[in-house]
């Protein structure tokens, strides 16, 4: 089995601002191999499926909502 967990938080400083923290693949999941010939690497680049498992690893990401 294959699992990933995000994580995202959300914090109101005022009624008009708002910052949000995420962070992608929290624990660094490195995706099963399939190895190079089960398909061409238009499938399986990287010897994984990226469109199925998450091939970059940890992200972050930080927003800001100004509303007025």
């Amino acid at each position: 089995s294959y699992n990933i967990f995000d994580a995202t938080m959300r914090f109101n400083v005022n009624e008009n601002m708002t910052f949000t923290l995420a962070v992608q693949n929290l624990l660094d999941k490195i995706p099963p191999l399939t190895g190079t010939g089960v398909s061409g690497s238009t499938f399986n680049g990287g010897n994984t499926y990226p469109s199925t498992y998450d091939s970059v690893g940890r992200r972050y990401a930080v927003g800001a909502r100004l509303r007025f």
